[in-house]
């Protein structure tokens, strides 16, 4: 069993940059996968947050995720939920592989973890919001995020304070059946010297309003766009979702066999 501790500063890694105002980053590549090293937020410090933990274990096939769910950049309040310091525990397959058929993603709760430990909801809110899109009702802070009832943070849309959104190839996060989540774009030649930027292939139904009721009832998946019902596609190495503009957003639905956590 191998334990890496994403906050020491013994890793070995490369520099990035972002587009919104966080603190520097340094990619990783952990496990094989792609998490990066989390730092405090000089002013979640001084608003008195604790310190961004994230921790991998890697045990045969399987990779231990564990966070508590803090920032690296800084929190805004945009909610009535105070940001609070989660237990994020997260198993998932270092090879995953489709299921038979698939999953669902839930109407609440975690669908995947960014790159920087934090957890991803579906393009869904609360039950008694409607289960409507936080994003096209503009409920999210700056990050595209906000804190849940029990002070868990979480994002609903793809966003630069997570990672390199522009670049080809970036994984912004990995979904809880083990797939990872990508940029939206991808090669547009065999030299890749340009690129094109991947749409959802779900839209909005005829007469219906984005806004307004459950945002999968007001939805639909229309095949032949870039990407399939669960809102990804295979790839060179086996399948990975894409995290587009416009709904679902990150997952339509789960490809693998997801570990959802408990309730």
């Amino acid at each position: 069993m191998k334990k890496v501790y994403l906050t020491s500063f013994l890793i070995v890694a490369t520099l990035i940059g972002f587009n919104q105002p966080v603190p520097a980053a340094q990619s990783v590549a952990t496990c094989g996968l792609n998490f990066i090293k989390v730092t405090a937020n000089a002013k979640n410090k001084q608003k008195g947050y604790p310190d961004p933990k994230l921790t991998l274990t890697c045990s045969g096939d399987i990779v231990t995720v564990d966070s508590n769910n803090i920032p690296n950049f800084e929190f805004v309040q945009t909610t009535p939920n105070p940001l609070q310091a989660q237990n994020l525990h997260l198993e998932l397959p270092l090879k995953p592989v489709p299921a038979s058929g698939v999953t669902a993603v839930p109407l609440g709760g975690p669908v995947a973890v960014t790159v920087t430990g934090l957890y991803i909801f579906g393009p869904t809110e609360a039950p008694q919001d409607g289960f409507k899109d936080p994003f096209l009702n503009g409920i999210l802070d700056y990050c595209n995020g906000h804190t849940a009832p029990h002070g868990d943070y979480h994002l609903h849309v793809r966003s630069d304070c997570i990672g390199e959104t522009t670049k080809v190839g970036s994984v912004l996060a990995y979904a809880l059946d083990g797939f990872p989540i990508l940029s939206p774009y991808v090669c547009a030649d065999t030299a890749c010297k340009t690129s094109k930027k991947l749409s959802s292939s779900w839209r909005v139904k005829t007469g219906k309003d984005a806004r307004a009721g459950n945002a999968w009832q007001v939805h639909e998946f229309v095949a032949g766009g870039d990407l399939d019902k669960c809102n990804g596609k295979k790839t060179a190495d086996g399948y990975a979702y894409y995290a587009t503009d416009s709904f679902p957003y990150f997952m339509g639905c789960f490809v693998g066999k997801p570990n959802l956590p408990r309730p």
